[in-house]
């Protein structure tokens, strides 16, 4: 698995404004980063020694929302590949 490009923690401390904690989350042979915010939802970052990454901010406990996004191309999905998820364009419209 890859790295994050910046340090996690010099990234918490840039913006303890509202990182409040940052954490290794396993899931499966996986392992991401995770930036719990200080309004309680968080963001998950992945990224790949092939380049590969994604993320996902989960709101739905604030205000619904969630937001994914990620490069692989196994994957294609216009609505999947965009700034938001199928689920928060069929809530706006």
């Amino acid at each position: 698995m890859g790295r994050l490009p910046l340090d996690p923690e010099e990234l918490a401390a840039r913006y303890g404004d509202i990182v409040a904690a940052v954490e290794t989350v396993g899931v499966g042979t996986a392992q991401k980063t995770r930036f719990v915010l200080t309004d309680g939802s968080y963001i998950d970052v992945q990224f790949s020694a092939s380049g590969r990454y994604s993320y996902h901010w989960e709101r739905r406990h604030v205000d619904g929302t969630l937001y994914r996004f990620d490069n692989a191309p196994h994957h294609f999905d216009p609505l999947r590949h965009s700034s938001e998820s199928r689920e928060n364009r069929s809530r706006e419209r």
